[in-house]
């Protein structure tokens, strides 16, 4: 039962509010403040990033730990899209803006294209 409320948490926090949120904002048109999309845009990339680089992760532990890990992504949810933690803002300009990680990513995404043979045309 826990297990399904916790699902349930988090799919309201992950995507019912934050897409209401968004959906009001661009609603305002001209009148939405740069800061509330900025906010929007940073949140579902961050809340993507997660969604499909850490979650699944998180996913493969011990049966016994299940529970903890669902509150452990409804606890990563919640600093994401709650306004008063600016979480989205803070992953996205520490982490995911961060240069000396996409120049990483950037020279291993290079190195691994460069390995990987053309087929030859017949």
């Amino acid at each position: 039962m826990l297990s399904f409320i916790l699902c349930v948490l988090e799919f309201v926090f992950g995507f019912v509010l934050p897409a209401y949120g968004s959906l009001w904002t661009l609603s305002k048109g001209k009148n939405a403040s740069n800061v509330d999309h900025r906010r929007w845009g940073a949140y579902w990339i961050t809340f993507a990033f997660l969604r499909f680089l850490v979650f699944p992760v998180l996913d493969h532990v011990p049966g016994f730990l299940e529970t903890i890990m669902q509150i452990l992504r409804l606890a990563m949810i919640l600093y994401l899209v709650l306004p008063q933690t600016k979480g989205s803002l803070v992953v996205w300009n520490k982490v995911l803006t961060n240069e000396s990680l996409l120049t990483h990513i950037t020279t291993k995404v290079t190195d691994i294209g460069s390995k990987v043979q053309k087929p030859r045309p017949e």
